[in-house]
C-alpha cells in the first residue's frame, strides 16, 4: 500500500504534466520554425514524434502508480486457495 503522500505527488504530477506538455509542443514547435531552413522536414516530424511519445510515456507511468493500488483485478477461485493473503485483505473473486 502507497503513502497518502505518493498518491497526492502522483495526482498532481499527472495534472502539472498535462498543462505543460502543449507548452514544451508549442515552444519546440516555435524553435524549429525558426530553423526551418536549417532543418530538414524529416528532422522536425522526428523531434515532434519523440516529445510527443516522451511526453505520453510520463503521463502513463504517473498514470499507472497512481492507480495502481486501487485497481480492481478479478481472481479466479482456485488462484485464492493457492495464494495466502492477509487477513482482511480485501479483493474481488471472479471468472472470465
Amino acid at each position: 500500500m502507497k503513502s497518502y503522500f505518493a498518491y497526492i505527488f502522483s495526482s498532481y504530477m499527472i495534472v502539472i504534466i498535462s498543462m505543460v506538455i502543449p507548452s514544451w509542443l508549442q515552444l519546440a514547435f516555435n524553435k524549429i520554425k525558426k530553423n526551418k531552413k536549417m532543418m530538414k522536414k524529416r528532422s522536425r516530424r522526428t523531434i515532434t514524434v519523440s516529445i510527443a511519445i516522451i511526453s505520453l510515456g510520463l503521463l502513463f507511468y504517473f498514470f499507472v502508480q497512481t492507480f495502481s493500488d486501487n485497481l480492481l483485478f478479478f481472481r479466479s477461485p482456485s488462484k485464492l486457495i493457492k495464494l495466502n493473503f492477509p487477513q482482511g485483505y480485501i479483493f474481488r473473486v471472479g471468472v472470465w
